[in-house]
């Protein structure tokens, strides 16, 4: 018998969890420790050991195991499995709660890191199932748990809620900072692992981290529309609400982006519910960015826009309206193309109006398209140096315009910023329309 059918041999009895495996290593013991020794045929010891990994992944019963790793014929192929990867993948895997345990009494090297530098550790933090793992593996708080891995996370910054529980009671570095210059506030801010919040805005921490990207959390938070979080945040932390970055960025730009993004080059069906969804949340922060103080005169663009010049240019007048009842707007700053807000007055579509759907009358003074230009003419900043001119132009500016999507987008913000408006079309489903 060669060495290869050997090694089939003793694996398939594995597989088959048959104790005959143990007489087969008895029986060419010589040759096994000879062959599969780390000194002489180091390579040979690895691949085995990585044939018997593929193995013991997919078995629950591990008495078999125990036998056939004490057996003084496996000790340098132990050495290797207890150095291997094996624990990594099986948690990683986390479908086989059996052989995790079993493998945690195995005294696997708890520093052994992946092709990502990932510990089984941070493989463990992501699921759920292997809650019992991470307690487990956290004991003691030895110095595995400060490994990084090759972005200069923690395991840490891979834990869920249950798991993150966990890790505070440890001692772990709350304030450890990855490649990235985030901590682990930031870094789960821009994950979107918004469930941990109120984990993370207990803890003693920056929250006003800048990354290497120049974005704070709160900017992240922006980004992906949670308003409760970023409410809880300027509550109860002081953070600048107006703070810009060396890119020009502040939270009302990041937003405007972010927005704009989302629906200008959307293709397909528009009108879902995920979208709706979006959309109010969309609404919800918009909200709070007012709400908070924000300086919604900031320059958001190359091209010197401001967010009314924005929202004016995109016809989103839902916006406009909001932000120029609830904010102090200079409609005079003009953009690089001599366009202010003040000249846009002249370029409002009324047609916008008559298609969105709301008790028109009861709210002309409210939000309407007369109520829209009354609010930037009456503005102290307007500009009616135009006004009583017979050439009125604006010249083409190519960075943003109203998209098809922009109508139904109206239709939602509506609803969302001015409710009591009388709003009928609250959802449009791909083949009704839904009034309440």
């Amino acid at each position: 018998m060669n060495q290869e059918e050997l090694e089939l041999k003793i694996l398939n009895y594995i597989k088959d969890n048959n104790e005959e495996c143990i007489n087969c290593i008895n029986n060419n013991k010589k040759i096994i420790q000879e062959y599969y020794n780390e000194y002489a045929n180091s390579l040979a010891v690895k691949k085995f050991v990585d044939k018997l990994k593929d193995v013991i992944m997919n078995l629950t019963k591990f008495k078999l195991m125990d036998k056939v790793l004490s057996h003084p014929a496996f000790k340098d192929i132990y050495k290797e499995f207890k150095e291997s990867d094996i624990l990594i993948r099986a948690c990683q895997n986390a479908n086989n709660k059996k052989l995790v345990e079993w493998l945690l009494t195995k005294d696997i090297d708890l520093y052994v890191q992946d092709i990502e530098g990932k510990t089984a550790l941070m493989h463990a933090a992501e699921h759920y199932q292997m809650l019992f793992a991470v307690e487990k593996l956290i004991e003691g708080s030895d110095d595995h748990i400060h490994i990084t891995d090759n972005n200069g996370n923690t395991a840490l910054f891979y834990g869920n809620r249950d798991v993150l529980i966990r890790m505070l009671k440890a001692k772990f570095d709350l304030n450890h900072i990855n490649n990235d210059n985030e901590n682990i506030f930031l870094y789960c801010c821009k994950a979107d692992k918004f469930k941990l919040f109120d984990l993370l805005l207990n803890l003693d921490i920056n929250f006003n981290l800048v990354n290497n990207v120049g974005k704070t959390g709160a900017m992240y938070l922006v980004e992906h529309n949670r308003f409760l979080q970023l409410r809880d945040l300027i509550a109860k932390k002081q953070i600048n609400v107006n703070y810009k970055n060396k890119f020009g960025d502040t939270l009302v730009s990041v937003f405007i982006k972010n927005y704009y993004k989302s629906y200008s080059n959307y293709m397909g069906n528009f009108v879902t519910e995920g979208n709706y969804l979006l959309y109010k949340n969309a609404a919800f922060t918009l909200q709070e960015l007012v709400k908070a103080g924000c300086d919604f005169n900031v320059i958001i663009d190359d091209d010197c826009n401001t967010p009314i010049i924005f929202f004016l240019l995109t016809e989103d007048y839902v916006s406009a309206n909001y932000i120029l009842s609830n904010c102090d707007i200079d409609v005079s700053v003009q953009n690089k193309f001599d366009i202010s807000a003040s000249l846009l007055s002249e370029f409002i579509n009324k047609n916008v109006f008559d298609q969105l759907q709301y008790h028109k009358k009861r709210n002309k003074n409210r939000f309407s398209y007369d109520s829209l230009i009354n609010l930037i003419r009456n503005n102290k900043t307007f500009d009616s140096s135009f006004l009583n001119s017979n050439n009125v132009t604006m010249h083409k500016q190519y960075r943003y315009s109203p998209s098809s999507n922009t109508p139904v987008i109206q239709q939602w913000f509506l609803e969302f910023l001015y409710p009591n408006i009388g709003v009928e079309y609250y959802y449009v489903s791909t083949s009704k329309k839904t009034s309440v």
